[in-house]
């Protein structure tokens, strides 16, 4: 039967309606499939939103008031045992268990104003709870590691401001702060004076960028000119609340700055779709990149050929120059500029595949010489700037290991890898690569990949004549069998009579093959891979209409056939 399935998709429904086109166009079936969206403020622009998106900012925001939370409650704890916090230790321990916030307990304390109390901090003698106040305020109000990411792209907001809603940078900030004054002072003084008529006041307080390290030297400095007063204010506790004094402290650590390492990308990762034991490799990966750009030279068509081997390798130089070019360079490598020679990619088509290898072999730091490195040692170069999450390691690192300049492992420090996974692990993009290095098309590729996985050991035993040989073989029996009901069965078969080979894992060649599996009845795959693919293919917004869409295809597959 020759039918045709039409479909007009919406964001809250799905009409459809099946045609049979041999029986004078007679309709078998038709309806509407109506669900509830997930946009909210359907075409109003920058309104436009989906649901996942507002469930996911109102998550981060009650992570960051916990977060909030248990690190106000952990200072007051040290606070009370200080004597720093008139809060009875019984109203602390019943917000911690109940969530009751202590406001009769904390009213008077917290009615000081910490501004004027930060201003005479470093040269009048405040009293215990005063400076207890003060703590708390800068536990609240303590600025973000800006100046410590110097390689970020918007380092320059955070430096410079945004006008657009009059915030100021940390350089307005930096350069209205004397020599001698704390942070603290400098924000006292921009405060109105109480009594006085409203002035309205271009600079204020508030909406400004702050850094972390001016209230890490605040807390030092304060706690360095009060210790002459209290001698029960200790080293260990300046360290206790606030981390160790000097260049040691890395602005994240004690009470008062505490901040939990971000989570590990691994965390993140998913399982690759034909090792499905193994996790996806980082797209940053040296192999994984190699694997990609292969993978894309051997899908141009010149005149509806493949490239032959000696163009596909100087192709292979333009990747590895540029992390972003024009098809218009592959024809100037090939020498075929002549617009009557045919390519399946337009010459304005931008293509960008390899990031690390690029930036790594560029002058100012390993030059050239990178690619022709040991691909082992090329790894191991990308490992230590993937793992490595402080600038100033990596810099020593670069000194002592690989014999840079200063100016090569700052560079190197700066360095910026590309973020994400792939979609294969490691241990098939190594299993598949060999095959795409011979210049075979990805789902050729594919089918040799699971073809030596169901082979196991037996193919690392075969010599390379014999390779060869089944290769050539199983090349013209692909092509010739495409259309074939029973894949595993028919190779075995060959392997058997052919080459002697009886040994064959059915599974292990379906997992790279899953295309190839024949099925009785055809439906849309509605597995947790698939919901994945999904995803991953996919904005968010659109995600409720494809999984109706293909809830709607099976309906009408399971009844029409």
């Amino acid at each position: 039967m020759s039918t045709t399935l039409g479909l007009c998709i919406s964001y809250n429904s799905i009409g459809w309606a099946l045609i049979d086109k041999q029986l004078d166009k007679k309709i078998l079936g038709l309806g509407v499939r109506v669900f509830n969206p997930n946009v909210i403020h359907i075409g109003e622009g920058m309104r436009e939103q989906s649901t996942l998106a507002q469930r996911t900012h109102a998550r981060f925001l009650r992570k960051i008031s916990y977060r909030k939370r248990i690190r106000k409650q952990k200072l007051l704890a040290v606070l009370i045992q200080h004597k720093m916090c008139p809060l009875p230790i019984a109203a602390l321990e019943n917000w911690i268990q109940k969530g009751v916030f202590p406001k009769k307990e904390l009213t008077a304390w917290l009615m000081l104003d910490p501004y004027e109390l930060r201003a005479k901090a470093t040269h009048s003698k405040l009293e215990l709870v005063e400076l207890g106040r003060i703590l708390y305020h800068i536990a609240q109000r303590r600025g973000k590691c800006y100046l410590a990411a110097e390689s970020k792209q918007n380092h320059r907001t955070y430096y410079h401001g945004k006008p657009e809603v009059n915030r100021l940078g940390l350089s307005n900030t930096l350069k209205n702060i004397s020599e001698n004054q704390i942070l603290g002072a400098y924000l006292a003084s921009l405060k109105p004076v109480y009594g006085a008529p409203y002035q309205a006041m271009e600079t204020r307080i508030r909406n400004r960028y702050l850094d972390r390290s001016m209230f890490v030297q605040e807390y030092h400095a304060i706690y360095s000119f009060q210790q002459q007063f209290y001698p029960q204010l200790s080293e260990e506790l300046r360290f206790v609340l606030g981390g160790p004094k000097g260049p040691k402290n890395d602005q994240k650590s004690g009470v008062l700055f505490y901040q939990r390492p971000p989570k590990s990308p691994k965390t993140y990762k998913r399982y690759c779709s034909v090792e499905p034991r193994k996790k996806r490799t980082p797209i940053s990966h040296p192999e994984y990149e190699i694997f990609q750009i292969l993978k894309w030279i051997n899908s141009i068509r010149c005149n509806g050929q493949p490239l032959d081997a000696r163009q596909r390798a100087c192709v292979m130089k333009v990747p590895l120059r540029f992390s972003q070019f024009s098809f218009k360079k592959i024809r100037k490598a090939l020498g075929l500029e002549d617009q009557t020679v045919q390519f399946n990619y337009d010459d304005t088509e931008i293509i960008s595949l390899a990031h690390t290898m690029v930036h790594l072999s560029k002058p100012a730091l390993f030059g050239a010489s990178f690619l022709e490195r040991p691909l082992a040692e090329q790894i191991q170069i990308w490992h230590t700037l993937y793992f490595f999450d402080n600038p100033v390691k990596i810099k020593i690192h670069a000194k002592e290991h690989w014999g840079c300049s200063e100016d090569q492992a700052t560079q190197l420090s700066r360095l910026q890898l590309r973020v994400g996974y792939g979609s294969f692990s490691l241990k098939a993009v190594r299993t598949i690569t060999p095959f795409l290095k011979l210049g075979m098309r990805f789902d050729q590729a594919l089918f040799f990949g699971g073809f030596t996985s169901a082979l196991g050991s037996q193919w690392k035993n075969i010599s390379l004549k014999k390779r060869g040989l089944l290769i050539r073989d199983f090349t013209s029996f692909y092509f010739q069998a495409h259309r074939r009901v029973q894949w595993a069965d028919a190779i075995k078969s060959r392997l058997d009579t052919h080459f002697g080979i009886t040994q064959f894992d059915d599974a292990m060649f379906y997992k790279y093959n899953r295309h190839l599996i024949h099925r009785q009845r055809l439906t849309l795959d509605t597995g947790v891979a698939a919901d994945q693919h999904i995803k991953s293919k996919f904005k968010p917004i659109a995600h409720t209409a494809i999984f109706e869409l293909r809830k709607l295809v099976n309906a009408v597959l399971e009844k029409h056939g």
